[in-house]
Formats: C-alpha cells, sequence, structure tokens
C-alpha cells in the first residue's frame, strides 16, 4: 500500500492507493481556545498528527509515501509550523522504515496537470477527467462538501 499527504495543522489530507482502489482521509486539529502559550499549541496539533499518521502506516501496512514539499512562496510564522510538520512526519517514516520521497508542490501540479500553478480545483478537474471520483471540500476539508 502506498501513502500520499498533503500537510497541514488544520486539515492534512491522506491518500492511501492499494494499487486499484483509493482511500482518503483528513486529519484535522484545532487551536486551543484561549491558551497563552500557541507555540506549544502547535506542537500538540504535531504529535495529533504524527499519531494519526502512524495509524493509517500501521492500518494499511503502508510500504512507501510520497508528500509535498514546502512551498517557497510561503510567508508568514506559519512556515515554521509547517516546516515542523513536515520534519515530523519525515521522522516517522525513518523511525518505521518506510520509504519515502518529497515532491516539490509544482513539480506535483505540472505531472498532474501540466501547469506548475494549478489550483486545487484544477487539479480536482483533471483527476475527474481522469475517471477519479475524489470529493472536494470547501475550504479543503474543514467545512462541509460542495
Amino acid at each position: 500500500m502506498y501513502l500520499g499527504i498533503d500537510q497541514s495543522l488544520t486539515a492534512t489530507g491522506l491518500t492511501i492507493y492499494d494499487g486499484k482502489d483509493f482511500i482518503y482521509k483528513i486529519i484535522k486539529t484545532e487551536k486551543t481556545k484561549g491558551t497563552k502559550c500557541p507555540t506549544i499549541d502547535y506542537t500538540r496539533r504535531l504529535l495529533i498528527i504524527k499519531k494519526e499518521i502512524k495509524k493509517a502506516l500501521d492500518d494499511f501496512n503502508i510500504i512507501f509515501a510520497a508528500m509535498e514539499g514546502m512551498s517557497f512562496g510561503s510567508r508568514g510564522s506559519t512556515i515554521y509550523d509547517l516546516g515542523g510538520l513536515s520534519h515530523i512526519i519525515r521522522e516517522l517514516f525513518i523511525e518505521e522504515g518506510i520509504g519515502f520521497i518529497v515532491i516539490p508542490p509544482k513539480t506535483l501540479k505540472k505531472y498532474w496537470s501540466g501547469s506548475g500553478n494549478a489550483n486545487k480545483i484544477d487539479m480536482v478537474k483533471v483527476a475527474e477527467d481522469k475517471g477519479y471520483d475524489i470529493s472536494l471540500m470547501k475550504n479543503y476539508g474543514n467545512k462541509k462538501k460542495k
């Protein structure tokens, strides 16, 4: 089984592929309201995501994973949190002996859709045109289905 990850602190997307079928999962985390130490709260959320990915590795007997790399255009303090998430997931793969690859976002989009600047809606459209049934959610996973 193979695993694809689109990491996010709000809604990390997992796609599991067994050679025939796809399974989609979303790992959601939320900020603790009124926290006096948001950086520790972010660490708590990273650990939740790591634990849920570990569960998927075990439940689906994952042998290889691919994850989207960091966007070079990202700005603000969020990049530190996403960088931490990226490395905590890599650490998990190394600890579990899972082979993995990190794919730059523009490379992934260009391979899949022909354009390195494709947005999520464009990507889903290409997937549907290729016969894949991928549901798109408003705000990409943290709201109701479209």
